[in-house]
């Protein structure tokens, strides 16, 4: 029996149906100039980027829920908790962005930087709790260094580099 995101979501006390789950990628500008965040990122930077989302509905839920799960990517299909956040609503709206008042909950604060469950879109970096409950869970553990391989064997793609 394979452990799923339900059961986290569940033994945190929140509701698939009041959460969204966000995978943010590492982007250290992105083409209008705005900052991203990689893989250095401070708690306050990412949750600074997190609070600024499109006003675009097909980008962003026009009613944003209640819990947040935000996480950061952990290789092409994988993703790895950051933190619950809890949305307490829209609080500025300029243009194309949005700004949230998002305060970073203890829900789930055992598994921070330690929980990686599968993510079965790399395109896509938000979706609905429900359609997240039914990833798997595939480690709770440590981030652990990637060991570098030496230079003969090092090969980067085009982000890495």
């Amino acid at each position: 029996m394979t452990l799923t995101f339900a059961a986290v979501m569940a033994d945190a006390g929140i509701e698939a149906r009041e959460a969204l789950v966000i995978r943010h990628a590492y982007v250290r500008e992105h083409e209008d100039g705005s900052a991203g965040i990689h893989g250095d990122s401070s708690d306050d930077e990412i949750l600074a980027y997190t609070r600024v989302q499109s006003a675009d509905p097909r980008m962003f839920p026009k009613v944003a829920p209640g819990y947040w799960i935000v996480c950061l990517p952990e290789g092409g299909d994988r993703a790895r908790l950051w933190s619950v956040v809890v949305n307490h609503g829209e609080v500025a709206k300029d243009g194309g962005l949005r700004t949230f008042d998002l305060e970073r909950s203890d829900a789930m604060g055992d598994l921070r930087n330690r929980l990686v469950t599968g993510w079965r879109s790399p395109r896509t970096w938000r979706i609905n709790a429900t359609t997240a409950a039914t990833y798997p869970v595939l480690e709770i553990a440590d981030a652990q260094p990637v060991p570098f391989p030496g230079f003969d064997a090092l090969i980067l793609d085009y982000p890495q580099l």
